[in-house]
C-alpha cells in the first residue's frame, strides 16, 4: 500500500510538473505569434500582387507595345551574340602527330603475353 501511495504522489508531482511546463511553452508560442503578427503587420500589403502586375504590365508592354522590326532585330543580334560564344577556336591538338598501333608495335612496347613465343 505505502508503495503505490509513493507511486501516486510521484505521479502527481510529475502531473503537476508538465502542466507548469505545458503553460510556460504555450506562453512562449503566444510571444512568437504576436511578433509574428507585428512584423506581418510592417509588410506592404498585397506585396505579392504588385509584383505580378508589375511582371503582367512589362510583359504586355514588351509584346505589343514595343516595334515589330526592333524586336526582331534584337533577336537577330541575340542569335550572332550565341553563336559566337559557342565556337571554341582550335588550339594546337596535343595528339595531332599520333598514329593508330598495331599489334607488332603494341606486343613491343608493353612486352609479350604470358605463354607467347618471342618471334625474332
Amino acid at each position: 500500500n505505502a508503495w503505490y501511495n509513493y507511486q501516486r504522489a510521484v505521479r502527481a508531482q510529475k502531473k503537476m510538473q508538465y502542466e507548469e511546463e505545458k503553460k510556460k511553452r504555450e506562453e512562449k508560442r503566444l510571444e512568437r505569434e504576436k511578433m509574428k503578427e507585428g512584423e506581418e503587420s510592417k509588410k506592404i500589403q498585397y506585396e505579392d500582387e504588385h509584383a505580378l502586375c508589375e511582371y503582367l504590365t512589362i510583359h504586355l508592354e514588351d509584346t505589343y507595345l514595343k516595334n515589330t522590326a526592333q524586336k526582331k532585330k534584337d533577336k537577330l543580334e541575340e542569335a550572332k551574340a550565341k553563336k559566337k560564344a559557342e565556337v571554341v577556336a582550335f588550339i594546337d591538338d596535343p595528339f595531332n602527330n599520333f598514329k593508330p598501333v598495331n599489334k607488332k608495335m603494341e606486343d613491343e612496347y608493353f612486352g609479350k603475353k604470358k605463354g607467347q613465343k618471342e618471334e625474332e
